[in-house]
């Protein structure tokens, strides 16, 4: 009897060991996964001349929009962007460049707070910037 449950013992051992390590791997990739998004990034020498079509667009708007949230949220976009684009142009990753990208819109208040530049970014409007620059970054 005594073998029986030390051998069941054993086994439910080696299978919660398994368990932990499939975890253990799983949770690395998704780190891994997260530090990239996922997405399928377009390449430097696509990606740059796809940033300035985006902002050509965007500073059009920039010279015809009137002072308000549409003007803020437009010179967000065109501040990020070139940031973007000077991180590739520094032979900085795509995906790398779009995430430290973000880092010019300081996001400690819940409320958005002044970036340096001329503009407000809430961290809900960060991520819609984000999403915004996937979209063009991305096949």
């Amino acid at each position: 009897m005594r073998k029986a449950i030390a051998k069941h013992g054993l086994r439910m051992f080696t299978f919660g060991l398994l368990l932990l390590g499939a975890l253990l791997f799983s949770s690395t990739r998704a780190g891994a996964q997260s530090q990239t998004g996922g997405y399928n990034w377009k390449q430097i020498d696509q990606a740059m001349p796809a940033l300035v079509d985006a902002m050509i667009t965007v500073k059009a708007d920039v010279a015809t929009l009137p002072s308000g949230p549409s003007l803020n949220e437009a010179k967000a976009h065109l501040y990020y962007y070139q940031t973007i684009y000077q991180s590739l142009e520094a032979g900085n990753a795509v995906d790398n460049a779009v995430f430290t990208s973000l880092n010019i819109f300081d996001t400690s208040s819940p409320t958005g707070v002044g970036t340096g530049l001329d503009v407000v970014v809430t961290p809900a409007y960060r991520q819609v910037l984000f999403q915004d620059a996937v979209s063009i970054l991305t096949q």
